[in-house]
């Protein structure tokens, strides 16, 4: 398909299925009352089993004002992701302040997952004395990758865990395969404009 459409000099639509299939690894912002958290894990929005992966959130007031940890009564709660009201979290992460980038003291937490799946995280918080922001509690979704971890603290390698390791081959099979797609179109855009000049 890709070599049909380079043939018919219809780049822009190669570019489009590339950008379409290649991985997206963007924040994920969300509000609740008048407050506005965007999330992030690293790495990549991609943790793994057994390595420690980084979570954090910038809490902003509606305005734009940032809400740093040293004004919230911040608690993260980790979930399987199909959790039910009122159940008990398998994990919760103490919170301290971190700063990323141009935010200082924002929320974030090292949490190491012991099993593959799709986990919830929900912050939740409440404003200490002399801050103006309304309790808010927010969830969002964290893919964890990886085989899982053993009581002994090494990778469970039974039969039944190789399905993912067979995710994780394919997954990066697609990228390699994405990013030679690109490569490809960039080459035949270049091709036709130097035969563009020629003429």
């Amino acid at each position: 398909m890709m070599i049909r459409l380079i043939k018919r000099g219809n780049l822009w639509s190669c570019l489009f299925l590339v950008l379409l299939t290649a991985p997206v690894n963007a924040h994920t912002a969300k509000v609740s009352e008048d407050v506005a958290a965007t999330f992030h894990i690293e790495p990549n929005h991609n943790p793994k089993t057994g390595k420690p992966a980084l979570a954090w959130f910038v809490l902003t007031q509606r305005g734009g004002t940032l809400i740093p940890l040293t004004q919230c009564r911040c608690q993260l709660a980790v979930y399987v992701s199909d959790y039910k009201k009122g159940e008990t979290p398998i994990i919760e992460p103490t919170l301290k302040p971190i700063s990323i980038a141009s935010y200082k003291n924002i929320p974030g937490a090292d949490i190491i997952f012991s099993k593959p799946g799709e986990y919830a995280l929900e912050i939740s918080g409440a404003p200490k004395a002399g801050a103006k922001f309304k309790p808010f509690k927010l969830s969002y979704k964290a893919t964890v990758t990886g085989l899982p971890i053993a009581n002994n603290g090494t990778p469970d390698s039974s039969p039944q865990k190789k399905e993912t390791v067979k995710s994780s081959n394919l997954l990066m099979w697609s990228i390699i395969g994405t990013t030679g797609l690109g490569a490809a179109a960039f080459t035949a855009m270049a091709l036709r404009r130097k035969t563009r000049r020629k003429l």
